[in-house]
This record gives C-alpha cells, structure tokens and sequence, in this order.
C-alpha cells in the first residue's frame, strides 16, 4: 500500500514535470511572448477552488465520520485537544497538497519573468 507521503512526492514530481513541459512550450516556443497575470491569476484561483472541493469532502471525513473518534475519545485527553489535533493533522495535509500544485506554477512564471528581464533592474 502507498503511503500518503509517496503519493504527495508523486503528486510533485508530476506537478513539476507538467509545470516545466507548460512553460517550455508557452514560453520557449514564442507562443506567449509576455506573460499575462490575469492567466496566473485565474490558474492560482482554479487550483485554490479545486483544493477547496476537495478539502470540504477530507474535513467532514476525518472530523466527524472517521471510525477513530470512538477510540481516541477513550485517551486521556479532551474533546477539544482532539479536535484541534485532527484540524491540524488536516491543515498541514492540504498545506503540502496546495505546495505541492502551487510551487510548480510559481516555478514557470518565475522563469517566464527572469526570460523577458522583469527580474533584473
């Protein structure tokens, strides 16, 4: 069985070889001779919209229908410590997942500006 740790590096490792193949062929081919940040601007808002989709359906999974509430309740610990404890464990899941869609699309605009010298003063 894949780990979630192996699937967030698979989700990477995809993520930035789509980035990189996106850019070359944008930017490397003279297709886009500038960069337009309404383009950035509108895939950073599908990614973020896409990311809530999804993370609207893994909070109501862990939180409330998770089968562990049951025996995590037993521990010697609150019913808010519990709580706070799965919202982190959730927070820093879509944290890597965002980084994971984000970064590449950060990479090859980045390159796009230093390529056209809005980088360099």
């Amino acid at each position: 069985m894949v780990t979630s740790v192996v699937k967030v590096l698979i989700l990477l490792a995809v993520s930035i070889i789509a980035a990189i193949i996106a850019a070359g062929r944008i930017f490397g081919t003279g297709i886009g001779t500038t960069v337009h940040t309404e383009l950035f601007a509108i895939v950073l808002l599908v990614t973020q919209l896409v990311s809530l989709v999804f993370a609207t359906g893994t909070i109501i999974n862990t939180l409330y229908l998770s089968r562990d509430n049951e025996l995590l309740i037993c521990l010697p610990v609150t019913p808010n410590q519990l709580f706070i404890s799965k919202l982190l464990f959730i927070y820093i899941k879509e944290f890597s997942i965002n980084a994971a869609m984000c970064i590449p699309i950060f990479v090859a605009f980045g390159t796009s500006f230093i390529k056209e010298g809005l980088g360099s003063d």
